[in-house]
């Protein structure tokens, strides 16, 4: 019996501990001289894994981000985070988060459902963990991820023309980017 009571009373020491460390501090930790990546710490208050898309809308839409927990996983409506978007005129930030504590072995962003969206900005994409971020410029994004048919990369390679493509004989709008290999180092070595 007292060995009970001298567990339980750890564990909710443990517990106080754990959600009194919150803070505001945030520190670079490397910088690449080209721009296209910053990693910084910062001090957060959940370990919750989470991507931001900068990204500009001209129309309403719903985007998806899957997300694999093992590399033998398959991507599925079980691990998906849904984000409506709703225009504003400019950049606005779209955060897909993992509300437990499960870290992605890779993910795939589904960039939309409306048909009639005119070509989207895509300023940037941030990965976040715990007090570690990756940040990939929008410029950058194809060497971090593969783009499907649904995809097209403008010339200013910020502006996305998101289409209809045929698999098999079938017309289908599914745009997405899944995370490649380089991708796959960042979620394995960066966070």
């Amino acid at each position: 019996m007292k060995i009970k009571f001298h567990i339980t009373v750890a564990i909710f020491a443990l517990f106080l501990v754990i959600t009194s460390c919150k803070g505001k501090e945030k520190e670079t930790i490397n910088s690449n001289t080209s721009n296209e990546t910053v990693i910084k710490k910062e001090t957060v208050d959940a370990p919750f894994f989470y991507v931001t898309l900068t990204a500009k809308f001209s129309k309403w839409d719903k985007l998806h981000m899957y997300y694999l927990s093992e590399q033998s996983d398959e991507y599925s409506g079980e691990r998906k985070i849904e984000k409506e978007v709703i225009p504003n005129g400019g950049f606005q930030e779209i955060k897909f988060e993992l509300k437990e504590i499960v870290y992605p072995y890779n993910i795939r962003l589904d960039l939309g459902t409306n048909k009639e969206q005119p070509p989207v900005l895509i300023e940037e994409c941030v990965l976040h963990y715990g007090n570690e971020t990756f940040k990939i410029k929008g410029k950058d994004l194809n060497k971090y991820f593969h783009f499907n048919k649904g995809v097209e990369v403008n010339s200013d390679s910020l502006t996305f023309t998101l289409k209809t493509f045929k698999r098999g004989k079938i017309d289908i709008y599914d745009p997405f980017i899944r995370g490649n290999q380089a991708l796959n180092k960042v979620l394995e070595t960066k966070l």
